[in-house]
């Protein structure tokens, strides 16, 4: 049962009467289900597809405009080159694309380091069934005491609603 509200209604004003092993075995159920790997890429891939697709589709157009901006400055020079175009010219048509690549190039260092932290995160992803099968595993050998130590450097809060219907807040 709850334990603070067996103690003290100051402690907990609602006792609602969970049996707190029917409680602890639902965390349990719920972090189980990370343990299988197809499941936990099938939560990163929701969350995270429409994301991936959009910043990589930034990128190409950042690079593509890169391309384009080093495109017109050779045809700039060129024109230099031929004396079509005198150097104050020259330095006017490449002032505005100049401003333009120090801007894109920003935003590509940006957008690469964002896509070298997905790597990193799909890693971490793979290894976390892994850990969280051994975890379990662990788990399960502990006494009561412990057991309840590792949860509750887990888990922040646990909310009960109705009979059915667990929310669990972890700790970041």
């Amino acid at each position: 049962r709850c334990s603070r509200a067996t103690k003290s209604r100051a402690l907990c004003a609602f006792y609602n009467s969970h049996s707190a092993p029917k409680l602890e075995r639902a965390v349990l159920e719920y972090l189980g289900q990370f343990s299988d790997p197809e499941l936990v890429q099938e939560h990163l891939a929701a969350a995270e597809t429409q994301e991936i697709k959009s910043r990589e589709s930034e990128l190409e157009d950042v690079e593509r405009a890169l391309k384009d901006l080093e495109a017109q400055f050779t045809k700039h020079l060129d024109y230099l080159k031929r004396d079509i175009l005198n150097e104050k010219e020259f330095v006017k048509a490449n002032e505005a694309c100049r401003s333009q690549v120090e801007g894109l190039q920003i935003r590509q260092d940006e957008l690469d380091r964002w896509v070298e932290k997905q790597s990193g995160i799909t890693s971490a992803a793979e290894r976390l069934p892994g850990e969280i099968k051994t975890f379990l595993e662990d788990f399960q050998g502990m006494d009561v005491r412990r057991q309840k130590s590792h949860l509750q450097t887990l888990l922040k809060a646990a909310y009960v609603y109705g009979h059915d219907t667990i929310e669990l807040e972890f700790r970041k």
